[in-house]
């Protein structure tokens, strides 16, 4: 009886990632950051797919990823955002606009927002998380990290929308002043001639005489005649 040998797994090719670490390391821009994270989601998807790797053998290349989305969120944060309505800071029209950034590097803008979000971690909080995850076990998602930041972009988004909300009224204000100045000047000038500024209700609405003013007679009520009375 012919026994089924199963043949030995084969030994999980070695991938470098040290010159990507160090890549990491040094980039500044949107677009050199997105390409070293897209090259950490790729070699990530192919250890995972052939099954040959351990969650340790796993771990420095997930790190890695974490890191870079975490890089391109602060490195995003710091681009200026063109005019516009809600944009946050008013650039010139020579200045790129962070929505022709996006295009011009081919990145989601839902992608983006996600990586703003994860960028809000402070730089203590990241080791933390790793460690947290190396206790457990287990790899970390994107979405894991967007839930930890939740109390730090939170806060950001909403000090953002209040400085928005002020320009906007410091705006208006200003437009207001330029389309009714001539008008609200004038209205100043004659409120002066009247008097200090207040309304003198008395020259539109003259006194009441004073005496005594004779009552209407009622309906249906008939005087009787001086002559009667007398008798």
């Amino acid at each position: 009886m012919q026994q089924l040998v199963i043949p030995s797994r084969p030994p999980a090719p070695v991938i470098e990632i040290e010159g990507i670490q160090r890549a990491l390391a040094l980039a500044t821009d949107p677009a050199e950051i997105k390409q070293i994270n897209a090259q950490a989601d790729a070699f990530e998807q192919y250890m995972h797919d052939c099954g040959l790797y351990s969650i340790e053998d796993m771990r420095p290349i997930n790190e890695l990823r974490m890191a870079a989305r975490w890089k391109l969120g602060r490195a995003l944060a710091q681009v200026e955002r063109g005019a516009g309505p809600g944009r946050g800071k008013k650039v010139s029209g020579d200045q790129t606009s962070f929505r022709d950034l996006l295009r011009s590097i081919d990145l989601d803008k839902n992608v983006a927002m996600e990586a703003q979000r994860i960028g809000c971690l402070p730089d203590k909080e990241m080791p933390r998380i790793f460690d947290e995850a190396r206790s457990e076990g287990r790899l970390l998602y994107y979405s894991e990290l967007v839930k930890a930041a939740r109390p730090w972009w939170y806060q950001e988004s909403r000090i953002d929308k209040h400085n928005v909300i002020r320009e906007g009224a410091k705006r208006d204000s200003r437009s207001a002043r330029d389309v009714r100045g001539p008008i609200a000047r004038w209205a100043q000038s004659l409120a002066r001639r009247r008097g200090g500024g207040r309304h003198d209700h008395r020259r539109e609405h003259p006194p009441v005489r004073s005496g005594k003013r004779r009552r209407p007679a009622r309906l249906g009520h008939q005087q009787k005649p001086q002559a009667a009375a007398s008798q």
